[in-house]
């Protein structure tokens, strides 16, 4: 009896893996929601995997901090154990966004959103699981756009504006799920998707305040076998509304104009992402049954006071790359986190003319870091 239940639960899990394979190599074909919700799984066991090749690519390369790197170190956190123990605890957060007065708001996959002061003393909590306004479904990405916090939904596909008291406001609703977008000062939504019909070669979508399709624009790096995970990119509107674009496999940051002329391409050289872009386009060139999976040059990117901020992991340290306008690295930040701690957004600020750092951690805790400069 024990050896036809191993035998059996040995065939369902080459059936799952089969399976699972096919919306892999062709996300094309499956683009239902239920397709979208694998990937979803996929994706999190990706990450998972992905910690344990960076565990491997940190002790191979013993990359320390390049010269002039200012050391961060851990000053504060959130939720607080006393928080805790008040039911205000994170469950799976996604991201981290402030408002104009300095409130910080933390989206949780759990369809709650909680909200804290500028000395992160906690104020409220609000969202729901369900359809109606004001209620969420799988809430992931976030951007703070003047008066409003406007959250994407997987589960309802959709974004929905609430003000920063919690209120809903606005719903727009999508036709395919994004991997990041951001908002024009006129209103427009510009994203990158998360998976490409085999007919579209865009790299670039802009919708219409209404959540129409006006626009698309700029070209796929040109991995066709891999094309929809390796032309994942984070997106951004600086202060001009040009368009920045950092990619997650590659250390490659693109500017656009808001009507899709390339700019600018800058690519990141320094030792760590000389040593992730050769492992990813190594993993490339093998067949796919003989890959590991592909490493993440960047892990979470911001914009902020038109500089581009990238975080990246090497065990046991974080590093946060300072891009200016102008492409050019103006500073890197590092604080030694351990070798298994997986960040899954970054939100910069600065006080008292030093930068400081809110990284949202999914492993080995649930936690909002925040970091600052280490004083000697």
């Amino acid at each position: 009896m024990k050896k036809c239940s191993i035998i059996l639960i040995l065939f369902f899990l080459v059936i799952i893996n089969t399976q699972a394979q096919k919306i892999i190599e062709n996300p094309e074909k499956s683009l239902s929601k239920n397709a979208e919700r694998v990937l979803e799984v996929i994706e999190e066991l990706r990450i998972a995997d992905n910690g344990k090749d960076m565990q491997s690519l940190g002790n191979m390369l013993k990359i320390q901090p390049p010269q002039g790197a200012i050391e961060l170190e851990l000053v504060y956190f959130i939720p607080t154990k006393e928080q805790e123990e008040k039911d205000q605890y994170f469950w799976k957060p996604f991201k981290i966004v402030s408002d104009p007065v300095g409130n910080i708001f933390v989206v949780d996959y759990s369809n709650t959103v909680f909200k804290y002061d500028s000395t992160l003393k906690f104020i409220k909590k609000f969202g729901q699981t369900g359809q109606g306004p004001g209620d969420l479904s799988m809430p992931q990405l976030t951007v703070s756009f003047n008066d409003s916090i406007i959250i994407a939904e997987a589960g309802n596909m959709r974004l929905q504006y609430f003000d920063f008291d919690g209120n809903s406001r606005k719903i727009v609703k999508l036709l395919r799920w994004y991997f990041s977008f951001d908002i024009s000062n006129d209103d427009l939504i510009f994203g990158t998707p998360h998976l490409r019909k085999e007919n579209e070669s865009h790299f670039i979508e802009v919708l219409s305040p209404e959540g129409k399709r006006i626009n698309s624009f700029g070209n796929l790096l040109d991995y066709k076998h891999d094309r929809n995970l390796l032309n994942r990119a984070f997106i951004f509107l600086n202060s001009k509304d040009e368009i920045l674009v950092s990619f997650v496999h590659f250390p490659i940051v693109r500017k656009y104009s808001q009507k899709g002329a390339l700019i600018r391409e800058y690519h990141i050289e320094t030792e760590m992402m000389v040593e992730k872009e050769k492992y990813n386009k190594k993993m490339y060139s093998l067949r796919p049954q003989d890959r590991t999976p592909f490493i993440q040059a960047v892990h979470c990117a911001r914009e902020y006071g038109d500089h581009l901020f990238m975080l990246d992991y090497v065990p046991p340290r974080i590093y946060i790359m300072e891009m200016n306008e102008e492409g050019k690295l103006e500073n890197t930040y590092f604080a030694t986190v351990g070798e298994k701690y997986v960040a899954i957004d970054i939100m910069p600020k600065k006080e008292k003319n030093r930068m400081m750092f809110y990284v949202l951690q999914r492993n080995p805790e649930v936690k909002a870091h925040l970091f600052s400069p280490k004083q000697h």
